[in-house]
């Protein structure tokens, strides 16, 4: 499933990398994090995507695979990842300390914390999560 990058009504960049429907996306300045149904959270470069001469293959700097349900909302910061998923899971991901990619290859990542048997149903709006 693909992640476009629109502006003034132009698409930018198409972000391709989940294989099922993007559910949740969050940004700042340096970055885009994208959770999906295939269970996977994806950290894209957004300074990378915004460059019409960066390759298709360096943007997506990190892949993170724990989740075996949907990934439903993420939130992040400099220092982490907090993701919750249909596995009735919230995972918190080291975002700080996560080892750094050469040449945009994608890294799995495994969460530092996990947290089971969480009603997500019951998780807050995706602003909350963190706050």
């Amino acid at each position: 499933t693909a992640l476009p990058i629109f502006s003034c009504g132009a698409c930018l960049r198409t972000l391709e990398g989940h294989e099922e429907l993007v559910r949740c996306i969050r940004f700042d300045s340096k970055r885009i994090v994208s959770g999906a149904y295939d269970g996977t959270i994806k950290v894209w470069d957004l300074k990378a995507a915004l460059d019409p001469r960066s390759p298709s293959s360096s943007l997506c700097v990190r892949t993170l695979v724990e989740h075996s349900g949907r990934v439903f909302r993420l939130q992040f910061d400099d220092f982490q990842i907090v993701s919750s998923s249909h596995d009735d899971t919230i995972l918190i991901w080291d975002f700080l300390n996560a080892p750094d990619t050469d040449g945009g290859q994608m890294e799995q990542t495994r969460p530092v914390v996990k947290s089971a048997d969480i009603d997500t149903d019951d998780v807050a709006d995706d602003q909350s999560m963190i706050d």
